[in-house]
């Protein structure tokens, strides 16, 4: 408070932040509405979920079968998806046991 301000308090007003169309922006504003509003802001579900989508179409796509979510999410289903492990591993690199395929052999997804 200033001279001549004493008992003055007056409630702040805060901004309302509208929808916006592009992506960018909408993360500004979301960030600057969880700030104001003292909300935390955890995207980390969002997130993940889009992540896990990319790997059900790079697995789809390479082996040329049907993914399902519940395939990657539920242990209980038994899917060969759960605990997939993705080689070479960055050991199998160090030991120098990694094979480069011969020259002019192109994958084909959904063939061996």
């Amino acid at each position: 408070t200033g001279p001549g301000r004493e008992g003055y308090k007056k409630a702040i007003q805060l901004p309302e932040f509208e929808e916006h169309g592009g992506p960018y922006v909408q993360e500004h504003i979301d960030l600057l509405d969880s700030i104001l509003k003292g909300q935390p802001l955890n995207e980390a579900q969002i997130v993940a979920e889009a992540t896990l989508s990319g790997i059900m179409g790079r697995i789809s796509a390479y082996t040329g079968q049907m993914v399902r979510w519940r395939e990657l999410v539920d242990e209980t289903v038994g899917s060969p998806w759960y605990n997939l492990v993705l080689t070479p591993t960055a050991e199998d690199f160090e030991k120098g046991t990694v094979v480069a395929p011969p020259d002019d052999v192109v994958a084909i997804p959904g063939k061996a």
